[in-house]
């Protein structure tokens, strides 16, 4: 028997939150699925034969999509200040949201919120017709199995809140998780149980949290993108420059080359000149040199 206001509906919520941020408004995208599931559960009450009627068509769902964005901003300022004032009691600063969402972030999260809640119903439900009323059908029926549906919704529902939760936290130096963090921590042998020292391992007294099949298959990972990351500058190093030549300080100069002395000096451009044939430098992209260039043209 389906229950109205199932909290599967969430998964495609959460999921997306963390991507948009600000952009997606969470509480707005909740207002939506209970709003959809209102005729279901008055039809439950009643014994209704179809449960999931005009609501629950493509027409229907953008009508409730705008009563909610009505509704959504009262909701969520209300909401959220007692949310704001419970975090800041318990000292979790960094979970202290804007009480009174973007409109950007209603208008997402309330057609979105009633067009997924169409397709995802249209996928396990036969009495659904999206289409009304210019069709009757419902192309979405039997395109995945029932369970794996729901399946589907509660691993982007756990996945999304995971990631949404993980937003802002930082190490214990205070700073934010970055991809030279990660890499660190995929090459602490500590998690293995073992204790670097001068270059060298040694067996702890710690107990590993990781086996060693899981370490080799990370670091496998970890050197095949490698070989991929090299390949890639590889092939961009052997790309023609295409302006090569063609940009000149002065009327009779060679052409400019593309020149980088050192990583972390600015990118230079490189001109022999006609006369002595040593090299000038100067910054390839200040704009008294693009002046000059297009002068010179």
């Amino acid at each position: 028997m389906t229950l109205p206001f199932t909290p599967f509906h969430m998964g495609a919520g959460l999921v997306v939150k963390p991507g948009m941020d600000r952009n997606f408004s969470v509480i707005t995208f909740g207002i939506a699925q209970i709003a959809m599931d209102v005729e279901p559960g008055i039809g439950m009450l009643t014994g209704a034969a179809v449960l999931h009627g005009p609501s629950h068509t493509v027409l229907g769902s953008l009508v409730i999509a705008c009563i909610v964005m009505l509704v959504s901003p009262w909701a969520c300022c209300l909401l959220l200040k007692r949310w704001n004032k419970e975090v800041t009691h318990y000292g979790l600063a960094r979970w202290v949201q804007q009480e009174t969402p973007p409109k950007k972030a209603v208008v997402l999260g309330a057609f979105f919120g009633t067009l997924s809640h169409v397709a995802l119903d249209g996928l396990i439900h036969h009495d659904i017709q999206p289409l009304l009323p210019f069709s009757g059908s419902n192309p979405l029926a039997g395109l995945v199995a029932h369970d794996a549906v729901y399946q589907a919704c509660v691993v982007a529902g756990v996945l999304g809140a995971a990631a949404w939760c993980a937003e802002g936290v930082v190490t214990k130096g205070g700073k934010p998780f970055t991809k030279q963090t990660i890499y660190k921590m995929l090459h602490n042998r500590m998690y293995l149980g073992e204790i670097v020292h001068k270059g060298q391992s040694f067996p702890g007294q710690h107990q590993a949290i990781v086996t060693h099949a899981q370490w080799d298959a990370v670091h496998a990972l970890i050197a095949t993108d490698g070989i991929e990351r090299r390949r890639e500058t590889n092939d961009r190093q052997r790309e023609p420059v295409l302006l090569r030549g063609l940009c000149c300080s002065r009327p009779m100069a060679n052409g400019w080359c593309p020149a980088t002395p050192s990583r972390r000096a600015r990118p230079t451009a490189t001109t022999p000149r006609s006369d002595t044939g040593a090299l000038a430098r100067g910054p390839a992209s200040t704009g008294h040199n693009r002046q000059r260039l297009l002068r010179n043209w």
